[in-house]
Order: structure tokens, then sequence, then C-alpha cells
């Protein structure tokens, strides 16, 4: 297992590239403890998570975050399905020899997630699921205002605001703006995902 600098800070950690064969999983770790590796969002990309949830994650754990093969700053081929995106996860724990760990993942990384869950079982030690939706039949459509919203090619605080937070309360609207801000500290920032691969 990979040992880091517990020191450090999400939004100061260093991407790393993991060989898979003939590509490269781009990752970031940061603390110690039981392994988490998290599979992103739709669109997501190593700097779309808030560096508050990571940094509080890494006081008691190994917080990994990655991006999916050939997508943002990771090479090769993007997956057709969700079971690549979910073996993703494994494979990059492969390469850096941790046997066992927790799998996170949020939004379309939950679907990855629940995936490598069940073929991996194995593998994981606990599963979480963050605004994600379950195996099988859903009844309840999306939001016409967030299927909108997540197509839009470049993200205002308002767009942010309705994709990940409750724009109908004034509470959740500033914690939009606060997880804005810690976001876009960071300098050296991940490509984004390119539309045509969305």
């Amino acid at each position: 297992m990979e040992k880091e600098n517990t020191l450090i800070k999400a939004d100061q950690s260093e991407t790393k590239f993991a060989s898979i064969q003939d590509y490269k999983i781009a990752y970031r770790i940061i603390g110690e403890g039981l392994p988490i590796i998290l599979c992103n969002r739709f669109r997501g990309n190593l700097d779309d998570w808030d560096p508050a949830f990571l940094d509080n994650l890494a006081q008691k754990y190994q917080v990994i975050i990655f991006n999916y093969k050939g997508l943002a700053s990771s090479t090769g081929t993007p997956h057709e399905t969700i079971l690549g995106f979910g073996k993703d996860a494994i494979d990059l724990a492969d390469t850096l020899k941790i046997d066992k760990f927790i799998l996170g993942g949020w939004s379309l990384g939950g679907w990855a997630a629940q995936v490598a869950t069940t073929e991996f079982s194995n593998r994981i030690t606990h599963t979480i699921l963050i605004g994600t939706k379950p195996p099988g039949k859903v009844n309840h459509p999306l939001e016409e205002i967030f299927v909108k919203t997540a197509y839009i090619s470049e993200y205002t605080i308002e767009h942010e605001t309705i994709l990940f937070f409750e724009p109908a309360s004034e509470i959740s609207r500033n914690a939009a703006i606060e997880s804005h801000n810690r976001i876009n500290k960071r300098k050296d920032k991940d490509p984004k995902v390119r539309p045509e691969l969305w």
C-alpha cells in the first residue's frame, strides 16, 4: 500500500499516474488508514471533489480519487459499460497493491461502485453511495431542470447549486458558494472531460 504524507491537503495533493496495461489512470492520494477509493460523477475529474470532504475523510482513512480510463487526464479508450468504470477502481487498487478497501461512488460513480461491489465483493469491505440511483427500475424520473443543467458545457455557481445543492435553501446556496470556492482554489487544474465523451 502506498504511503503519503498525512499533512498534505486535498487541494495540494500531487496528480500521479498508475500504469495499467497500455494506458494510465490519473489519481491523487491523501491520508493514512483503511483505503477509500472514490468513483466520480458524470463529467467528473480529479478537481470535482470538494477538498473539505476529502480532507475530512483523510483524518481517518487513506483517500484515493481517480479519473476513469480515457477521461480527463487518464489515457486510453473510455469505457462503454458501467462495469468498466467500476473495474478501474479494482485495477487501480491492484496497481497500488491494495487488497481490501472501501469503495465510494457519487452519482454515475455510485452505479460503478454498486456493480464493482457485486462483481468483486471479496475486495470491498464497505460501499458508500452518494446521490446515486439504486439497481433496478426507478419509478420517478430525474427533474427536467437537473437533466438540462447537467449538459450545459460550462457550469456557473448557479448551475452547480441546481446540480449539487438545494436552490430553495439559503443555507444550501451559501454552502454551494463555499464549496465552489474551495474547489477553485487549486491552481494546477485537471483537464475537463471532453463533451464528446459525456
